[in-house]
């Protein structure tokens, strides 16, 4: 008998919704869609070929709401550092999953012939899962990330096997040293200051290197890597006015910088806000706005929103502003009157106190473009409370027919 055939099937929105095209496709009767997702995936890749995003589908597309969580195993869609680059001990590799994932095994393995060193992952969280390369011989290295390294947040299926092969592989490069660096702060803030060091190379760091201030070591997990640029964050508190020496140990490399506590805490200043990406209207983010020295909320009256200079409404009923450190987090559902222009974040500087309960300077400003409804979330709300939707989206908007009656509504 005939079933109607899923069409742009995206694995990420497996878990809340699928769409689907209506077409005939011959089945047997005891054959279930949501028992059966291999069948489905291999049957519509016959038929259709590559999953197409949804902009660039210039048709009527179906979304239905599950009555339970599809087990497909996640699967690895691309790896940091790419295919044959060069590698460095203590690089951050990043595996990038084709649907959420949790901790799984949190093992996977490494080598220069065979990948038979283990490594533990550091962290677990979306669709990423990080680890750092350990010291290898120069030469190719190679990956193996075994089945159930990490399991879908959604159904807990264990994931696929994923290979990095020869033909593929990384190349360890031999020089482990650090380029040459000069101290680029040689003045920091008393409490949580920030020690940056401007390099005129790629910094690779070897795994037993360290930096020693204040008789306080800072090894390879304190080291923040970015290019060209190492730093670290203070974690002792120093004395006003006092100088101290920064002494690289292990690093393949002698030098030694002098630090010396400002007599006043710097006015703290943004160091990047994520998220970083486009941002779609009806979507609700997680943003973290990184500082270069410590700060505080003082006031959940903090933050302005505005698109193209009409206010838009603040944080939802209950929602929360907070601080740690350096980090200031809060989330926030993007209207859809935001779409197709500039979304304008404000914090105000009075609800912001500095290690010296100081308030900053000036407000703190960032924009994000805002694309059109229908991201993944937006569309698994609407088919959950609307049932089956019909959904096109264009450059402008996204038309949805919801319900059993079709009542058309535009967004």
């Amino acid at each position: 008998m005939g079933f109607g055939m899923r069409h742009g099937m995206n694995r990420g929105m497996m878990n809340r919704g699928m769409m689907h095209q209506e077409m005939g496709v011959g089945a047997s009767d005891d054959l279930s869609l949501g028992m059966n997702p291999r069948l489905i995936r291999q049957l519509y890749r016959e038929m259709h070929g590559r999953p197409r995003r949804l902009e660039e589908m210039g048709e009527v597309v179906f979304f239905d709401t599950l009555a339970s969580p599809v087990e497909v195993p996640p699967r690895v869609s691309f790896v940091t550092p790419s295919a044959s680059s060069e590698v460095r001990a203590n690089d951050l590799v990043t595996l990038t999953f084709d649907a959420p994932v949790v901790q799984g095994s949190g093992e996977v393995f490494v080598g220069s012939s065979s990948p038979d060193q283990s490594v533990s992952l550091l962290w677990v969280e979306g669709l990423v899962a990080c680890f750092r390369l350990p010291s290898l011989p120069a030469g190719a290295v190679v990956l193996r990330v075994p089945a159930g390294a990490v399991r879908s947040a959604e159904s807990g299926a264990a994931s696929e096997e994923f290979r990095l092969s020869r033909q593929d592989a990384w190349e360890m490069s031999g020089d482990s040293a650090l380029a040459s660096c000069v101290l680029a702060t040689p003045i920091v803030a008393r409490s949580h200051g920030v020690v940056r060091f401007a390099c005129d190379g790629r910094v690779g760091l070897p795994v037993g290197c360290a930096v020693r201030l204040a008789e306080e070591d800072y090894g390879v997990d304190d080291l923040l890597v970015s290019n060209d640029t190492l730093a670290f964050v203070v974690r002792s508190e120093l004395q006003l006015g006092a100088s101290y020496t920064a002494q690289f140990v292990g690093c393949g490399v002698e030098l030694e910088a002098e630090v010396q506590a400002a007599s006043e805490i710097p006015a703290p200043s943004l160091l990047r806000a994520e998220p970083a990406q486009t941002l779609f209207a009806g979507e609700t983010y997680q943003f973290a706005l990184t500082f270069d020295e410590a700060v505080t909320i003082v006031s959940q009256d903090a933050l302005r929103f505005a698109s193209d200079g009409v206010e838009l409404p603040g944080l939802a009923a209950g929602a929360t502003v907070s601080s740690e450190g350096h980090v200031i987090r809060f989330e926030y559902t993007v209207p859809s009157e935001a779409a197709k222009a500039v979304l304008t974040i404000t914090l105000r500087g009075e609800a912001v106190q500095d290690d010296m309960q100081r308030a900053l300077p000036s407000d703190v400003t960032f924009t994000r473009r805002v694309e059109s409804p229908c991201g993944p979330a937006y569309l698994a709300a609407l088919s959950a409370n609307a049932g089956v939707c019909r959904c096109r989206r264009s450059s402008a908007r996204c038309e949805c027919q919801c319900g059993k009656l079709g009542a058309s509504m535009e967004f």
